[in-house]
């Protein structure tokens, strides 16, 4: 799958669930900007390990 591919599904998955694990990571580190950053990192991590999540689906 290429790059432009990984990105529009990171980006769907963002559309779809970033709000839901903004929130989660809020009430857990009851800190606006640190799970703002965590939330972001997760994005990250998804978008870096993408291939093993596809493999794993299969």
């Amino acid at each position: 799958m290429g790059d432009d591919s990984i990105t529009a599904k990171i980006t769907e998955w963002y559309d779809h669930y970033s709000d839901s694990i903004f929130h989660y990571i809020l009430m857990m580190v009851h800190d606006y900007q640190q799970a703002e950053d965590l939330t972001h990192d997760t994005y990250l991590k998804a978008y870096k390990n993408y291939s093993s999540f596809e493999e794993r689906v299969r």
